[in-house]
C-alpha cells in the first residue's frame, strides 16, 4: 500500500513539472526581466538580438558590402556564439547587451507611458507589426503583440517626451558657454614639409619665422611653394573641429588664441606649419543637403561604371531630380536623400561638400577605399550649429529623464 502511495506521487510530480516545462517553452522560456506590466522571456529577447544583428549588418552592408563584415570577423548566417567579436568576446554577446540595454530602457518608457495613460500610435504599432512579421519569421502572434506595443509605445511617449525637452534661447546660449569646444571651428592654413629630404634642413624655422613677418601668402612666394615639387603640400581649412587628444586641436582652441598666430609640429617624416585664420567661433553653416547613390567595394565592377554613366547622362539641361531617380530606378540603385552633417561623412564626402562652394545640381562620383558613391548637391538645409545645439540638449535632458526612471522604476531580472 505504501508503495502504491509513493508511486503514485512520484507519477504526480513527474506529471506537474512536465506540465511546467511544456508551460515554460509554450510561454517562450523563463522570464528574463519585468516590471509591473510586462515580462520579456528568453525567446522575445532572442528576437531582440536578431533585430540588432540585422540593423547593425544592414548598415554597414549598405555603407561597405561585406568588406567591413569580413574584417569585423562578423558572417551574419552562422551561430553568433561561435564568433569572436571586434568589440571583445562573443558578437552573440555583443548583440545580446545591446538588445538588453536597450529592451529595459523601453520597458522604462513604456511603464512611464501606462501611467499617463498614453497609448502607441496605432498606425505604428501596425507598422511594427507587418515589420517584425518579415524580420522575424515564424514569430508567435504572442510575441509579435508585445514587442510590437513595446516598440510603439516607447517611441510614441519618447517623441512626445523629446518635443517637450525643446530647449530655449536662453538654455541655447548657457549650453554653448559650457560646451564651446563641442561647437566651435577655427580655419587654417597648413604648409606641410617632407622634412625626410636633404632640402629641408632648417627649412621649416624659416618659414616660420617668415610667416611671422611677412605673412602666409607672402612666404608662399619667397620659398616658390605653390609651385608643385615633393617638398611641399598646401592645405586651405575651413570649418575645423575639435578633437581630442590632438596638438593641434588642442594649441588651436586655447583661450587666448588670436587669428595669425602660428606654430609647427612634427613627426612621421612631415613637419605641419599652421597658420591661424579665424579663430574659434559657432559652425554657424548650413546642413547641406545631398542625394546619393552609394556602391560598396565588394561590388564595384559593373556598377561603378553605372555611376560614371548616371553622372554622364545628367550633363547640362538633362540635371534633374526627376532625371536623377529615373536613371537610378532604370539601372536598380537606390538614391538616399540626406541631410549631411559634416562629422558623420567620410572624407572624400565631407571634403568635396564642405570645403567648397556647390550650386544646386553639383555632382560628383567620390571612393574612399570601402565604396564608391555619387553625390548631388540639392541646397542648404537649417543651421548645422542651432541643430546640433538643440540636439545635444534635448539628449543630455533625455538621458537624466532615464536616470530618473530608473530610480523610480523597477526591473526585476
Amino acid at each position: 500500500m505504501k508503495k502504491w502511495i509513493i508511486t503514485s506521487l512520484i507519477i504526480c510530480l513527474c506529471i506537474v513539472l512536465i506540465c511546467l516545462l511544456i508551460s515554460t517553452l509554450l510561454s517562450g522560456g523563463k522570464t528574463v526581466f519585468s516590471t509591473q506590466n510586462y515580462k520579456i522571456n528568453e525567446k522575445t529577447l532572442d528576437y531582440c538580438i536578431d533585430l540588432e544583428k540585422i540593423d547593425y549588418v544592414e548598415k554597414y552592408k549598405s555603407e561597405y558590402g561585406d568588406y567591413f563584415l569580413k574584417a569585423a570577423g562578423l558572417d551574419p548566417e552562422k551561430s553568433l556564439k561561435k564568433q569572436e567579436s571586434c568589440y571583445g568576446g562573443t558578437w552573440y554577446e555583443y548583440f545580446k547587451n545591446l538588445a538588453t540595454e536597450k529592451m529595459k530602457n523601453k520597458l522604462l518608457y513604456c511603464e512611464a507611458a501606462k501611467k499617463t495613460g498614453l497609448k502607441a500610435d496605432k498606425s505604428l504599432l501596425e507598422e511594427y507589426e507587418k515589420k517584425f512579421k518579415v524580420l522575424l519569421n515564424g514569430m508567435k502572434k504572442s510575441d509579435l503583440k508585445i514587442l510590437s506595443e513595446l516598440e510603439a509605445l516607447s517611441e510614441t511617449y519618447l517623441s512626445n517626451l523629446t518635443a517637450s525637452f525643446a530647449p530655449s534661447d536662453k538654455e541655447k546660449n548657457e549650453y554653448y558657454e559650457k560646451n564651446r569646444r563641442l561647437f566651435d571651428c577655427v580655419d587654417y592654413n597648413r604648409i606641410i614639409i617632407n622634412s625626410g629630404t636633404d632640402a629641408s634642413t632648417d627649412l621649416t624655422g624659416k618659414i616660420v619665422n617668415s610667416i611671422k613677418e611677412a605673412g602666409f601668402e607672402e612666404t608662399l612666394k619667397l620659398y616658390h611653394i605653390t609651385d608643385s615639387n615633393d617638398l611641399f603640400e598646401v592645405e586651405y581649412k575651413t570649418g575645423y573641429m575639435y578633437e581630442d587628444e590632438t596638438q593641434f586641436g588642442s594649441w588651436a582652441f586655447s583661450a587666448d588664441r588670436k587669428v595669425g598666430d602660428v606654430v609647427c609640429f612634427g613627426g612621421r617624416g612631415i613637419d605641419s606649419v599652421y597658420f591661424i585664420k579665424r579663430t574659434a567661433y559657432p559652425a554657424d553653416y548650413k546642413i547641406r543637403k545631398i542625394q546619393k547613390i552609394t556602391v560598396s567595394a565588394d561590388n564595384i565592377k559593373g556598377s561603378v561604371n553605372d555611376l560614371y554613366e548616371i553622372a554622364r547622362k545628367l550633363s547640362g539641361d538633362n540635371n534633374t531630380e526627376e532625371n536623377l531617380l529615373a536613371y537610378a530606378d532604370k539601372m536598380g540603385f537606390e538614391v538616399e536623400n540626406i541631410d549631411a552633417l559634416k562629422e558623420e561623412l567620410s572624407l572624400p564626402l565631407k571634403n568635396w561638400l564642405y570645403d567648397s562652394e556647390h550650386k544646386i545640381g553639383d555632382y560628383a562620383v567620390l571612393e574612399d577605399g570601402f565604396s564608391v558613391s555619387f553625390v548631388r548637391y540639392c541646397g542648404e538645409g537649417g543651421s548645422y550649429f542651432d541643430n546640433r545645439l538643440t540636439n545635444a540638449i534635448v539628449l543630455s535632458k533625455t538621458d537624466d529623464y532615464l536616470k530618473q526612471l530608473k530610480k523610480e522604476i523597477k526591473i526585476e531580472e
